[in-house]
Parts: C-alpha cells; sequence; structure tokens
C-alpha cells in the first residue's frame, strides 16, 4: 500500500535531494515495510513533475531555482514478484523562499552643490 507523503525545502536555490524525504519508508507490502532496490520487494517508477522527481531508490530531488510553492507528484510502487500489484500515492514537497538581509548604507564625501558618485557607497 503506497500512502501519501510530504517534505520541505528550506529554499529551492541550490535544488537537490529533498531532506528526510524518502517515499518507500511508509509504503508496505501485506503490512510489511517495503524494501527498494536490489534484493528488494518493490519497485518505484521514476517520475518527474514540474521541478519535483521522486526517482527508484525512494529519494526525492527538487531542481535548482524553483520558485516557492507546494508541488505535487505523483508516484507507483509495485511489487517485484508481482509487477502488475501496484499502488500509487502522491509526494508533495514545500518550497520556502530565501530569506533576504538589507542593510542600511550610509555615505558621504560628496559636494551637494555639484553632484556626484558618493565614494565607497555601492548599495547593489
Amino acid at each position: 500500500m503506497a500512502v501519501d507523503d510530504t517534505g520541505t525545502a528550506p529554499d529551492g536555490i541550490a535544488g537537490g535531494t529533498v531532506p528526510g524525504l524518502n517515499v518507500a519508508d511508509n509504503d508496505t507490502l501485506n503490512g510489511t515495510p517495503v524494501t527498494v532496490g536490489v534484493g528488494g520487494t518493490a519497485s518505484i517508477t521514476p517520475v518527474t513533475t514540474g521541478p519535483v522527481t521522486v526517482n527508484a531508490d525512494g529519494t526525492v530531488t527538487l531542481a535548482p531555482n524553483t520558485p516557492a510553492g507546494s508541488y505535487p507528484v505523483t508516484y507507483e510502487i509495485c511489487e517485484v514478484l508481482n509487477p502488475t500489484n501496484c499502488d500509487t500515492a502522491v509526494a508533495t514537497v514545500t518550497v520556502g523562499s530565501a530569506p533576504i538581509v538589507a542593510v542600511d548604507d550610509t555615505g558621504g564625501g560628496v559636494n551637494g552643490l555639484t553632484g556626484g558618485v558618493v565614494p565607497g557607497l555601492n548599495v547593489g
């Protein structure tokens, strides 16, 4: 039985593996936790929906430069012994936004009458 999953990425700038999220961790076969990979009891069909990918090993990855938001992806898990015995579930990844820190700037040394560039001040 496939069970829906949720995970959180603090921001989508770098992308990569979503921390603490493996879709197989809560899925079962005949009441027993599934194992995936070589010698496992189940297989996961990799699927990509938008910037989110569910991998064959159950991990979930996020594409770099993903905007903040909620991204659901449906995956399928099948029994190895009976490959037509399958179930689907949804993994939803919530992506946060990176914090922006604005710092006050000060400058001086420009003649107010003639104007000009403030030396040493770059607000960008």
